[in-house]
């Protein structure tokens, strides 16, 4: 048993039990300094449950060479753009300012800003700022 000189259920060796991420020396070493109000703060820690969203998503598509080649692009813009919520971010590389998009997907929920590249190289950011109106 790793923890044979507790004394009882309330000794500090005991509650490190709870901490999982560090052995007992560590915890000690570390806890020695620590005010009892962030020690009772430390053990009633309750990690919170269901998805948390660690990063927002970003999706980058360069239809430059699809346009040059005469292929039409939208349905690879919409099937991008399909899968991503709130606060999620669309690249989209074009060889002109893509003025029709911006309403096709400001219906969807998307805010943009663009940059010209180049001559013939746009670059606009989608940002979904939320449900499609």
């Amino acid at each position: 048993m790793p923890f044979e000189k507790c004394s009882s259920k309330y000794d500090l060796c005991h509650l490190f039990e709870k901490l999982p991420l560090l052995n007992l020396k560590q915890l000690i070493t570390i806890l020695t300094a620590v005010d009892s109000l962030l020690l009772a703060a430390i053990l009633n820690y309750q990690p919170i449950k269901g998805e948390v969203k660690m990063k927002n998503k970003v999706v980058e598509l360069d239809v430059r060479e699809d346009i040059k080649n005469k292929l039409e692009p939208f349905q690879k813009i919409m099937s991008a753009v399909s899968g991503l919520d709130a606060e999620d971010v669309f690249i989209l590389h074009a060889p002109f300012k893509p003025i029709p998009l911006f309403g096709v997907l400001k219906a969807k929920g998307f805010e943009y800003k663009t940059e010209e590249i180049d001559k013939k190289h746009w670059k606009v950011i989608f940002t979904k700022s939320g449900e499609s109106k």
